[in-house]
């Protein structure tokens, strides 16, 4: 609300000025006209007004710069304010994730977890390992039964078959 009122303060400084030039600009033509009429007396005046004027927009150039400089300094505590309150919803909303979510038992939850995921990669080395070696045995027992049949041949054959 009040940089509303503000800134309508400004366009009105704005219009002030513009009146104020505009009046300048007719004071510099009678200043002319004066001079070329030889009317030194009169233009001394205007010009005196002319000095007077410029100061006046130099004052309200300085008002309104000033105004400006207020409008940021509300605009950034507005942003402040919002600000403040943005994190205290933040820290309301994490009281209660921390209310909800137990820490102690979270991280109880995850190292029996670990520990059951570390037996689980044990047993499925060991289920890995037993299926590997069955897979290898066949052949070292198909190498075996062929060593004791040849070797049961020689002997019932009395060493025409076998070895």
């Amino acid at each position: 609300k009040m940089q509303t009122q503000l800134r309508r303060e400004q366009r009105k400084l704005d219009r002030d000025i513009l009146g104020i030039q505009q009046k300048t600009k007719q004071c510099e033509n009678e200043v002319k006209k004066y001079a070329k009429t030889g009317n030194m007396e009169a233009a001394k005046i205007l010009a005196k007004e002319i000095g007077a004027a410029r100061k006046s927009v130099n004052r309200l150039y300085q008002a309104k710069a000033q105004m400006n400089s207020i409008i940021m300094e509300l605009d950034n505590q507005v942003a402040v304010a919002k600000m403040a309150s943005a994190l205290s919803q933040s820290t309301q909303v994490m009281q209660a994730m921390s209310k909800l979510v137990k820490l102690p038992e979270l991280q109880k939850t995850m190292r029996d977890m670990s520990k059951e995921m570390m037996k689980l990669g044990l047993v499925n080395e060991m289920v890995d390992d037993s299926i590997d070696s069955a897979l290898e045995q066949p052949e070292e027992m198909e190498e075996m039964a062929q060593t004791e049949i040849d070797r049961i041949l020689f002997d019932v054959t009395n060493g025409a078959m076998g070895q």
